[in-house]
């Protein structure tokens, strides 16, 4: 699916930067949410255990009809759906100012820190939350007995899920802000010593929709 996504991606990227969406903007409130909300469950899909649910059970059954013999499922039908939200947002003025919202354009913002820290932070400040008072209980399951924590009830959850996020947040917008320009700066320096110092325009034509 490499190469689908890379020309898919030069063939919207042509279009973001033409006139021709201009011609579909005022149609934009009746095509973007059906299409957003097509985009979203086909990316959905599951990667494994595809037939507990009937509609990704259904999306099986679709791909072996019009793919080859042993060609990969998992990944097609959420690769379909991102280049089909990304089409959407291409051609819908009404979707790219909903998306404008400060408070989405800080999750964008803290986007990339959040898929680098979540998971660290989940083994570590959610696992001591969420197990640090309790004890180690022996438990068998099919013969066999081993150690682990017993799960937290719900009401625990309730208090310490919304604790760590505001943790998990407040670390990814310190790092978007104190740590990750650092690593702009070794990257332009890296450039810089690589490519020598060349002056080039970064600006690119904007819409006017």
């Amino acid at each position: 699916m490499v190469g689908v996504n890379v020309f898919s991606g030069v063939i919207l990227a042509e279009l973001n930067h033409s006139d021709f969406p201009l011609r579909f903007a005022r149609l934009s409130p009746y095509f973007a949410p059906p299409l957003t909300l097509c985009a979203l469950v086909l990316m959905s899909f599951p990667s494994q255990w595809q037939d507990w649910a009937p509609w990704s059970d259904v999306l099986v059954r679709w791909f072996w009809r019009i793919a080859p013999v042993n060609a990969e499922m998992m990944r097609f039908w959420p690769t379909l759906g991102a280049q089909l939200l990304t089409f959407t947002i291409v051609m819908s003025p009404h979707l790219r100012r909903i998306l404008s919202h400060q408070s989405l354009l800080w999750l964008g913002k803290i986007s990339f820190p959040l898929y680098l820290l979540h998971g660290s932070f989940m083994r570590s400040v959610l696992a001591w939350l969420l197990f640090s008072w309790q004890q180690l209980t022996e438990i068998e399951e099919e013969g066999q007995k081993y150690m682990r924590y017993p799960l937290p009830g719900k009401a625990v959850f309730v208090v310490v899920m919304p604790v760590f996020f505001v943790i998990l947040f407040a670390a990814t917008h310190f790092w978007a802000n104190r740590v990750e320009p650092y690593f702009g700066l070794i990257t332009k320096m890296a450039e810089s010593i690589m490519c020598g110092k060349t002056e080039r325009s970064s600006t690119l034509p904007v819409r006017k929709d």
